[in-house]
Formats: C-alpha cells, structure tokens, sequence
C-alpha cells in the first residue's frame, strides 16, 4: 500500500538523512523521488511538489553527481507538474533554473538539461512564443547535436524539423 511506503521512505529519509556516506545519501535522494512519485500517482500534487521542494533545497548543493542527477530530475517534475496545473511561468522559470545550474555538467545529468529544454520548447509552442521557442531550439541544437544519446538525438531532431517550419514558413 502506498501510504506504508511512504512512512517507510520517510524513515529511511529521518534515519540516514545527515549520514556522510554517499551510497546511503544516494538512497535517501531515490526516497524522497519515490515519495513524489507515489504522491503524483494519486494526483495528491501539491505534496508532490511540496516533497520534491524539501529534496531539492537539502541536496541542490550536492557535489555528488548521481545526486545532482536526482535534483535535476526532480526540478523537471516539478516544471511538469505546475504546467499541468496551467503555472506555465512558473514552470518556465523551473526549466531556465535547470538550465543555467546544470548546463556545464556532464553524464546523465545532460539528459535532464536536454529534458527541460524540450519541455520548455514545448511549453512555448503551446503559448505560441515562437521567437522564444526558435531560441531554444537553436540552444538545444547548438548544445546537443553532437551527443550520442537515444533520447537527446530525438530532442535534437525535434528541434531542428522546428527551425525547418520556422525557414519554410519566412520564406513566403
């Protein structure tokens, strides 16, 4: 049952959460993940967000990046969570932080980085901000399109069939 994983997180979080190991730290971040995550299953949202807001202020100075990965990851469920409840500035703001703390990363970290630059490309076309959405593509594909990742090539891809509508379309 998901509220006795919860109390069982929450414990595992109370127990070890000032420990200096960092495998054990790492277990603490994928607790309080996995809280949100069962809270954004049963559509108890603002407890989501409000669990990812205590993981990211503990951990956002993490010099681990398995942590930081976590951070980021948390961060872009938020940004999804508050555009699904129509706070898109709010959400865009989330992306932009993502963005300028995590773009000089490396490893999986990237991925997220990418994550929320496509969101935020995707959130703007909704707000038909196109000279804001063409920027962004052209981020992406200035950042990314020399990276071999599955998931970051098909954002690079989206982006550049973006800019190719953006070309068609001005030169009529």
């Amino acid at each position: 049952n998901e509220q006795s994983a919860i109390l069982v997180y929450k414990e595992l979080i109370r127990n070890f959460e000032y420990s200096s190991n960092e495998s054990i730290l790492i277990q603490v971040s994928l607790s309080y993940l996995n809280i949100a995550k069962i809270y954004e299953k049963s559509n108890n949202l603002n407890n989501a967000i409000d669990t990812y807001d205590i993981f990211i202020s503990k951990f956002i100075n993490s010099k681990n990046n398995r942590i930081l990965d976590l951070v980021a990851k948390s961060l872009v469920n938020k940004a999804s969570i508050l555009k699904n409840k129509n706070k898109n500035v709010k959400a865009l703001e989330i992306y932009d932080e993502i963005v300028y703390r995590f773009e000089n990363c490396s490893g999986k970290i990237l991925n997220q980085v990418a994550i929320a630059l496509y969101n935020k490309s995707v959130l703007l076309c909704e707000l038909h901000r196109n000279n804001e959405l063409f920027e962004v593509c052209d981020l992406i594909i200035e950042k990314f399109s020399n990276v071999n990742d599955e998931l970051i090539m098909d954002i690079v891809s989206n982006a550049q069939v973006l800019i190719n509508k953006k070309k068609y379309y001005t030169s009529y």
